[in-house]
């Protein structure tokens, strides 16, 4: 019988994960590979309702869109990826990553 993994091993995968998270998104801002190519913020809002972003990944351009509330990118990996974590970033939308990276 498989047995679930315990919540210690749970805890520690999700902080890998954000850290790599982490890692792959503030490498891509540093290295100048996040294009913002169109953001709107509603006059009272506080994070952005709607975003376009293309950013320069290790197997190639990806586009990022935020649209109804929903971050989305290009690439084949699994959400969330690195590419949106930058784009949030970048385009005001705070992230939280041990939160995204469960």
């Amino acid at each position: 019988m498989i047995g679930l993994p315990a919540p210690s091993d749970l805890r520690a995968r999700r902080a890998g994960r954000a850290t790599q998270l982490r890692r792959g998104s503030l490498s891509a801002l540093r290295e100048g590979r996040v294009v913002l190519l169109s953001a709107h913020t509603p006059a009272e809002g506080r994070r952005p309702s709607a975003v376009t972003a293309e950013v320069l990944g290790h197997s190639g351009r990806h586009l990022v869109q935020l649209n109804a509330d929903r971050w989305s990118c290009s690439c084949s990996t699994p959400s969330p990826c690195s590419h949106v974590v930058a784009v949030r970033l970048v385009s005001g939308d705070v992230v939280d990553l041990e939160a995204v990276s469960r």
